[in-house]
């Protein structure tokens, strides 16, 4: 029997998409006209980006890492529908940005 984390790591592998440009530019000006399936695309091919970036911080978190994974799912649909640049890049830099502060803003800053 998996875990629920093992079972999030198994749907993660069913993604295909990738947050590159051209693909995200278009996703984005879907998102930005109201299309929720595309920003569900988006935050779907960010999702392991998520799991990594909460892996980091979870030996220095009481929360569990799929805890900390589903806080940074909600920081990475914010960071979505904020968005006010046009790269993949940019997203990209100002998601770990913002998943950076959540968890120093919960758990204080890194040790190490």
């Amino acid at each position: 029997m998996q875990t629920p984390l093992e079972l999030f790591e198994a749907q993660l592998d069913l993604i295909t998409d990738v947050c590159v440009d051209p693909w995200f530019r278009e996703q984005l000006a879907l998102s930005r006209s109201g299309d929720e399936q595309a920003r569900r695309r988006i935050s779907g091919s960010c999702l392991r980006l998520v799991l990594n970036t909460a892996r980091r911080w979870s030996p220095e978190s009481p929360l569990s890492l799929l805890g900390l994974a589903e806080d940074g799912n909600r920081i990475l649909m914010k960071t979505v529908k904020q968005f006010h640049g046009s790269t993949a890049a940019e997203f990209l830099q100002e998601l770990i940005q913002n998943l950076e502060s959540e968890y120093s803003r919960l758990l204080g800053p890194p040790v190490g």
